[in-house]
């Protein structure tokens, strides 16, 4: 779509979405959708796929008990790792003690998943009539005690669980966390669709491999504003990009494209790449922009994706026509078939496949 902002394209994906809803199951869908920014999906909901459904948002606390004498935390805190919290609610919880708090075994059986999850297991404390207590809570002094179940919402009989190490980690444990608390409650049961918009993406981050920048999206990603910033605060520029996200899962990816070809050589330096590279493999790209392309933006849709979720099916390849399967075959038509020596030769191709290897 040329000549358009990214509010034209969510209006539009909304509206749309709106139509077949109401045609398909005659519901009205609630519009706009919510938007939640990059920064606190990763930090609420452990993932950039939210499912938003249920509660269990995680709530950091490293603030909170960076001074507790908790020598677990202090080596985790020292090495730049962080704490977060879940705050598990007596109401949801189906084992309970007579007091109608978390039962412990249900407590053991979550540290016990975390450990095989590769967490190294899980802290808890749980709120009583006098306060937070566990096994632990000796080692945080009764101010700190309550500024947790103040940020956590703590009430009588929930159980908090918290998570520590690495941030990238902690995050990814404690979505798999959620997901799996609401497994186990049945939290969805019950509950509709859900769609969010994921927002506030940046344009590059750092590739764990090599330390360099890479695109968060891909590379031609327009600048909010125009505009990146100099020098090593480029990584902190933001781009024009957003995701769909339905019930936990991404349909949908877009984006405002570059059309600018100054700008565009910029980013492609900030990603390491030198003129003879850009002109190498983007030369055709580049003078199109030269001859001046509109603004311009769009997006894909997952609609496979969207219907074997709706449909409840297991597998995507449930409503793929043509599927594959793990080998990459086609099993419909008998794709892919052994090319001829002739037709190889001819493109200058070498089959490395065994001679007695189907297919």
């Amino acid at each position: 779509m040329s000549f358009v902002e990214m509010e034209d394209i969510l209006n539009m994906v909304e509206g749309m979405y709106a139509f077949v809803w109401k045609e398909m199951f005659n519901e009205t869908l609630r519009t706009p959708f919510p938007r939640i920014d990059l920064k606190d999906a990763l930090a609420k909901y452990g993932t950039d796929a939210p499912d938003v459904r249920f509660g269990l948002e995680m709530e950091e606390v490293t603030d909170l008990v960076k001074d507790a004498p908790y020598e677990i935390f202090q080596k985790i805190l020292s090495k730049g790792g962080m704490v977060t919290c879940i705050n598990l609610k007596a109401s949801l919880i189906k084992e309970q003690d007579t007091d109608g708090s978390v039962g412990r075994k249900q407590v053991d059986r979550l540290i016990e998943w975390a450990k095989s999850q590769g967490m190294g297991g899980l802290t808890w404390m749980r709120m009583t009539p006098e306060g937070l207590s566990s096994n632990i809570v000796k080692y945080f002094p009764e101010g700190i005690r309550q500024e947790i179940a103040k940020r956590t919402d703590a009430k009588l009989g929930d159980l908090l669980l918290f998570l520590a190490g690495p941030r990238d980690n902690v995050l990814k444990a404690g979505g798999q966390l959620r997901l799996k608390l609401a497994k186990d409650l049945g939290l969805l049961e019950g509950k509709g669709h859900q769609f969010v918009w994921l927002v506030s993406c940046p344009l590059f981050q750092k590739d764990p491999a090599t330390g360099g920048l890479t695109s968060f999206h891909h590379p031609f990603v327009r600048p909010v504003g125009d505009v990146i910033p100099e020098g090593k605060e480029c990584a902190k520029g933001m781009g024009h990009s957003y995701d769909l996200v339905f019930d936990g899962s991404e349909i949908g990816s877009g984006s405002l494209r570059n059309h600018d070809p100054e700008m565009q050589r910029k980013v492609f330096g900030i990603l390491g790449m030198d003129e003879a590279t850009m002109q190498k493999e983007f030369d055709f790209f580049l003078e199109a922009l030269e001859f001046g392309a509109p603004p311009h933006g769009g997006i894909g849709m997952g609609m496979d994706r969207l219907c074997s979720m709706l449909l409840g099916c297991e597998s995507i390849r449930d409503v793929i026509a043509f599927p594959k399967n793990k080998k990459f075959q086609s099993l419909v038509d008998g794709a892919p078939t052994k090319v001829e020596e002739a037709k190889l030769s001819e493109l200058q191709l070498l089959c490395l496949a065994d001679e007695d290897e189907d297919n």
